[in-house]
């Protein structure tokens, strides 16, 4: 009935088209997936790598072994893969740095930077006049990662989580041995934390070394620097 026309003819998205008993198939397997790791720690595993572990399935099912469901396995790492490039190109789009006006003792989104140095020369707007002005600061670029309420962290700020009944308040930094931002406990006595989507969601920000210096332990930070 090539000339019948659906009353979906006209909408964007034909989910007719869609095959429900193998969309069942994927709700299953990915139900059995959280169960058997919680978390859906799927996310920590990059777009690239789910696309590579569909195309074994793939593979495998072309030459014959019908051991597995491998067509559905592919199909679901097809859809970790399609999630997973949509929050890297996200990650990659935000790239975005803040400077502190010591003069009016507030942080400044930068509109326009030049990165030839550390110090850099930034065009920003001053959030409590609302002008807009050019200087040299100490850029602080945004991690990629939120804490736990949503709120984005830079390098300079201090996050406050807990480790069983510790608390536990740290420094974000960009670390050259670690190739990242990490978060290092204001305790000399604990260990740094790597900065990412899942390390975050227990942490959140307090403040920041300009405006609240006094939550910082000076000593500790200076030893873990030199290190």
């Amino acid at each position: 009935m090539a000339d019948t026309i659906y009353p979906q003819s006209a909408e964007p998205n034909e989910y007719r088209y869609l095959n429900y008993p193998w969309l069942n198939e994927i709700a299953t397997g990915l139900t059995a997936g959280a169960e058997k790791h919680p978390g859906e720690t799927w996310h920590d595993i990059p777009a690239k790598e789910h696309a590579a572990r569909a195309v074994r399935h793939l593979s495998m099912w072309l030459a014959g072994d019908r051991s597995d469901k491998h067509i559905i396995n592919a199909s679901m790492r097809c859809m970790m893969a399609w999630v997973m490039e949509q929050e890297e190109s996200k990650k990659m789009r935000e790239i975005k740095f803040r400077v502190w006006d010591p003069a009016g003792k507030q942080m400044c989104p930068v509109i326009v930077a030049d990165l030839q140095d550390i110090k850099a020369k930034v065009f920003c707007r001053l959030p409590k006049s609302g002008a807009q002005g050019i200087f040299s600061a100490d850029l602080m670029q945004y991690t990629g990662v939120k804490d736990k309420s949503g709120v984005e962290i830079y390098e300079g700020d201090i996050i406050r989580g807990h480790t069983g009944r510790y608390q536990v308040d740290c420094v974000v930094r960009w670390s050259m041995g670690n190739c990242g931002f990490i978060a290092e406990p204001t305790n000399i006595e604990r260990t740094y934390l790597c900065l990412n989507p899942g390390s975050t969601k227990s942490y959140e920000v307090i403040g920041n070394i300009y405006e609240n210096p006094e939550l910082v332990n000076e000593e500790a930070m200076r030893i873990r620097g030199a290190e």
